[in-house]
């Protein structure tokens, strides 16, 4: 089995972003649209990272599901994990089992948008006569 090197690049780039974002020692607060936007904000930026890491897995290990899902998380929590144990470090910034939580929540939801998009495109393209 040939690695797609260029199916990782967007997950370890989100990575970067993601890490670049837990470094700063303070970002806009998102809490003047409403309380808990920062718990949305973890979500749909977990959410992304989910859909890149799952989209590369999919590219590198096809036809087992169930084995790619396992990973995504695997690979999305630890990193989820990792980003607030490294936010803990970082001066006016904390880590918390909450943004944890919810960041797994968005690893989880892409898991399954994911699959609906990838069935929503193959049915179209039988549709269409192109498998």
């Amino acid at each position: 089995m040939k690695l797609k090197v260029l199916s990782i690049l967007p997950s370890l780039f989100w990575m970067l972003i993601i890490f670049y974002l837990s470094s700063q020692e303070q970002l806009p607060d998102v809490q003047v649209f409403f309380k808990h936007a920062d718990k949305i904000a973890h979500f749909g930026v977990y959410f992304i990272l989910g859909i890149f890491i799952k989209f590369a897995f999919y590219q590198n290990i096809q036809n087992k599901l169930m084995l790619i899902n396992i990973l995504t998380l695997a690979v999305g929590t630890f990193f989820a994990y990792t980003d607030e144990y490294h936010q803990s470090f970082v001066p006016n910034r904390v880590s918390s089992l909450g943004d944890l939580i919810f960041d797994i929540f968005g690893i989880l939801l892409s898991l399954f948008i994911f699959d609906y998009l990838r069935w929503l495109i193959e049915k179209s393209l039988i549709k269409k006569g192109f498998k």
